[in-house]
């Protein structure tokens, strides 16, 4: 039977046990900072308690020892301590240093806690250590339970991270003639099996899933061993971790039970299996205590042990090879990544000239949470610890996607176990299937939580597309479709053109760039086939100025406002002292700039008709047997058969905050014209803005409406267009020519709709979702906190607040508001949008301005060397977080922001 601790393999450690010690949970925003590749660091996992990691951990730290590198042994969670040590016997086995971190130095004697903590390491940094520890020999989130002094899953992958960094300082300045590769090596043994709770809870294949270490499994030889091995192989590669080798004990047989065979059939091409004979319990006297001090005891091993560590010592050398091959192939590939991607890949959005060498290609190893985990060579003559020798390897270091991977990203760290277990499930049960008058339970399940949430109260139907560009296509042709079924022109060939803002995008393909005003994105070296099909109007803006959130007019509706009696006819119209003033549009409604908005609207609506009319009855002076009759005027005009817009924030025009007032006046005008209204909510939807919806933002409702990027959490392509029973019953008829014939191959891939099921159950879940409004639970109501922000600054109460009478479907407010009143009192910046989970900073531009302008780059520039990284949208720099990022982070970019600014 295989030791289950490590204590029966030691010699008896004589320190009483310690009364339990609390302390506060400690921080979970610690920095991960960067993970050395100087050096192979591989992590231990199990298959099972009892499987014999310690041994292995041991053997090949031996393994190190007889080829000369230097170890860093870390052992992160430690239950049983100090009576039982898994450092201490990896120590023992392979004559290593022991040190104790401070939290697991809180349990040992008083006379023995500093000396623990204090020089225990060798000058290469050659030690055993244990990071956190309870006294309790049961598991860690128990230990924590009933004892007390709990730590984050954040605290411990950065304390990891650290050690490691550490450990790299030391080899550089220990350093020889060897590199670093080839004189180092860091071994992290895990607690338990793969899906033991840690100390929080979270299973031990999360709670070191940032760091991604190249993994070594320690299988089970034993009958049963062959599924309990395979499922944890899964389990580690479901989460994205690397396993190229998995190593087990074959039993006293030789292996008759064929484990080994067994896995590596199922593992071929996957993982190197390698048998290792079986290592004997230890003898009696070892389980009962050995005679000697303290001193000699600590440094014994048992009998059984020993001959098994000199048994398996070839194995362990091959072990050795193997994970130090893997790391010196993956070194490899990154360092070759950048330059094989310059000469393969066509990037979108990018100008490849303009990429600087690859020094301006960011390789991103892997997604840690709502971090890139990025790869960065080393600089010239510097070491990846920084310290000037050594290391030809570089470092992953993390970087905060303050973008959400162009708008995606929605679901935090936590959440995204879940998301990626209902994807895989959908994979393996359906694969893809084809959907026209078909049925599929995630496609069923989607659609009524769609009809149940953005499309309550007006949406009956759901047509799934690939990505928001082909939903607004089809928006398009349902839109079109019901304006001729509203008036008559079902045989019709008039021109139907659509009504819409300027600054506005919907996509990439050909439909969707003719419904936008010309723009950089659809000119003529970019699309030659364009055509501007509408009247598309200047509409007026918001955002935080100096301090105050302030409404600017376009030139049209402030002359009228002029005309009509004067900027103080708005008075209170157009400042506000927060964002809540601004989107009070039920009140705003009754004011006189609803009525001028209005008016505007319908004066341009005249006088596109006007031009209309003008260009159907021919060039003036033209004879009456030449004017065309009315029936001709109608095959011959244009029509505006659609209102479509972005509501609220228009994403790739420049995070434009368009006041809601004027697209509420907008959508109502169009309802008494009967012209259809399409929301392209891609961007804006599922809490982007800090609501379900943009359009419980405006109180408005549309005819359809487009939704992407979060729908499905950021993990795989899927789009919807929703639409009211009306649109849809535009398309009946006796003939299939009268339906929509629109659909693409992977139309309602059951992939993508079980992505968009578990994504929006994991926003609505308060427990997951800091951010949710949940009015039973002190500090979460939205309405209190904005209260709090608004007049708590100022020192007074909003204890009398009013408060949500029940979750209310939104976000908390994310961004300070003194913060964010501060930055937009900065001498570079013109403006600011905090709303939901975006914030948007448009600088002063010494340039034109617009797409084209360079404005940002210099501060995105900055705001990659703080470990953020950003994108420039012109003279607009942003950050952008998911729905369940956490406020503390909120603010840490805030402060990273203003320090890029006054850089």
């Amino acid at each position: 039977m295989l030791a289950r601790r490590a204590a029966p393999r030691l010699a008896h450690f004589g320190g009483a046990w310690q009364r339990p010690l609390s302390s506060g949970s400690g921080s979970s925003d610690e920095q991960l900072g960067s993970i050395p590749l100087a050096f192979p660091a591989v992590c231990i996992w199990g298959s099972n308690t009892g499987v014999g990691k310690t041994l292995f951990s041991a053997g090949l730290a031996a393994a190190c020892r007889r080829a000369g590198l230097s170890v860093l042994f870390l052992k992160p969670v430690q239950t049983g301590f100090p009576a039982d040590s898994d450092a201490r016997l990896v120590a023992a086995a392979a004559g290593l240093p022991v040190a104790t971190g401070p939290h697991a130095a809180q349990l040992l004697p008083g006379s023995e806690r500093q000396a623990a903590t204090v020089g225990q390491a060798a000058a290469d940094g050659t030690v055993a250590k244990t990071l956190y520890a309870w006294q309790q020999p049961v598991s860690p989130h128990v230990a924590v339970e009933t004892e007390g002094r709990p730590v984050s899953n954040r605290q411990v992958a950065a304390a990891v991270a650290a050690e490691l960094r550490g450990f790299a300082a030391a080899g550089g300045l220990a350093g020889s003639s060897r590199s670093q590769q080839q004189q180092q090596i860091a071994i992290v043994e895990t607690a338990g099996g793969v899906a033991s709770p840690g100390p929080s809870g979270t299973l031990q294949c999360d709670l070191l899933r940032p760091l991604r270490l190249p993994g070594i499994l320690v299988g089970d030889g034993r009958l049963g061993g062959i599924s309990a091995t395979l499922s944890s192989y899964d389990a580690l590669s479901l989460r994205g971790h690397s396993v190229p080798v998995v190593v087990l004990m074959e039993g006293p047989d030789g292996g008759r039970l064929g484990n080994v065979a067994a896995i590596q059939k199922h593992l071929r091409g996957r993982a190197t299996v390698l048998g290792f004979p079986e290592c004997l319990p230890p003898p009696a006297a070892a389980e009962a205590g050995a005679a000697g001090s303290a001193a000699q005891q600590a440094q014994q091993i048992d009998a059984n042990l020993a001959a098994w560590l000199d048994q398996s010592a070839p194995h362990f050398d091959a072990l050795l090879g193997l994970a130090a091959g893997a790391h010196a192939e993956r070194v490899r590939q990154l360092a070759a990544a950048a330059g094989e991607a310059r000469s393969m890949l066509w990037w979108p959005f990018t100008q490849h000239g303009s990429v600087a060498g690859d020094a301006g290609v960011t390789v991103i190893d892997s997604r840690a949470g709502e971090s890139f985990c990025v790869y960065r060579p080393p600089a010239a003559g510097v070491g990846a610890n920084g310290s000037g020798v050594g290391s030809e390897a570089g470092s992953l270091d993390f970087q905060y996607d303050a973008c959400a991977s162009w708008w995606t990203q929605g679901v935090g760290e936590r959440a995204q176990p879940q998301l990626v277990q209902a994807v895989a499930n959908a994979a393996a049960r359906y694969g893809h299937v084809m959907f026209p008058e078909n049925a599929h339970e995630p496609a069923m399940e989607l659609a009524r939580q769609l009809l149940g949430s953005v499309g309550s109260g007006w949406a009956s139907r759901v047509f799934y597309t690939d990505n928001g560009s082909t939903a607004i296509e089809v928006a398009l042709k349902m839109a079109f479709r019901k304006y001729m079924a509203d008036h008559g022109l079902m045989h019709s060939s008039v021109e139907l053109q659509v009504l819409g803002l300027t600054e506005g995008y919907h996509g990439d393909t050909l439909g969707a760039m003719d419904a936008v005003a010309p723009s950089p994105f659809n000119g003529r070296r970019q699309t030659p086939w364009y055509t501007a099909r509408g009247l598309f109007l200047e509409p007026p803006t918001a955002g935080v100025r100096a301090g105050r959130w302030q409404v600017a007019l376009p030139a049209d509706v402030a002359a009228a406002a002029a005309a009509d009696g004067g900027p103080g006819s708005l008075d209170g119209e157009l400042e506000f002292q927060g964002q809540e003033g601004l989107f009070a549009v039920e009140r705003r409604v009754s004011g006189p700039l609803y009525r001028l908005y209005r008016s505007a609207i319908q004066a341009q609506l005249q006088k596109y008709a006007q031009a209309d009319d003008k260009a159907a009855a021919g060039p003036a002076g033209s004879s009456s047997s030449q004017q065309p009759q009315p029936e001709q005027q109608q095959q011959q005009g244009r029509r505006l058969g659609a209102l479509i817009l972005e509501p609220v924030l228009q994403g790739a025009g420049g995070m434009r905050l368009i006041d809601p007032l004027y697209q509420r006046a907008l959508v109502e005008v169009c309802r008494e014209q009967r012209i259809p209204v399409i929301f392209d909510e891609v961007f804006t939807g599922f809490w982007r803005l800090g609501a379900t919806s943009g359009a419980q933002l405006l109180g408005a409702a549309p005819d359809i409406a487009c939704y992407a990027k979060l729908l499905t959490g950021g993990l795989v392509p899927l789009s919807a267009t929703l639409a009211t029973d009306d649109v849809f019953k535009a398309f009946e008829g006796d003939s299939k020519m009268h339906a929509l014939l629109h659909g693409h191959s992977y139309t309602a891939h059951p992939i993508g709709c079980a992505a968009g099921v578990a994504s929006l159950q994991l926003y609505n879940d308060p427990e997951l979702n800091p951010n949710l409004c949940t009015p039973q639970q002190p500090g979460r109501c939205r309405k209190q906190e904005a209260a709090r922000q608004q007049g708590g600054s100022g020192g007074g109460s909003v204890s009398g607040a009013c408060a949500c009478t029940g979750p209310c479907g939104s976000l908390l407010p994310l961004w300070d508001s003194a913060a964010v009143a501060a930055l937009s009192s900065h001498a570079a910046v013109r403006s600011v949008v905090p709303l939901g989970t975006v914030l948007a900073v448009q600088l002063r531009a010494d340039d034109s301005g617009g797409y084209a302008s360079n404005a940002a780059a210099a501060v995105v520039r900055r705001l990659r060397g703080m470990g953020v990284y950003g994108r420039p949208l012109g003279d607009v720099v942003y950050l952008m977080v998911s729905p369940m990022t956490e406020r503390a982070q909120c603010d840490a970019l805030l402060a990273q922001l203003a320090a890029a600014l006054d850089a």
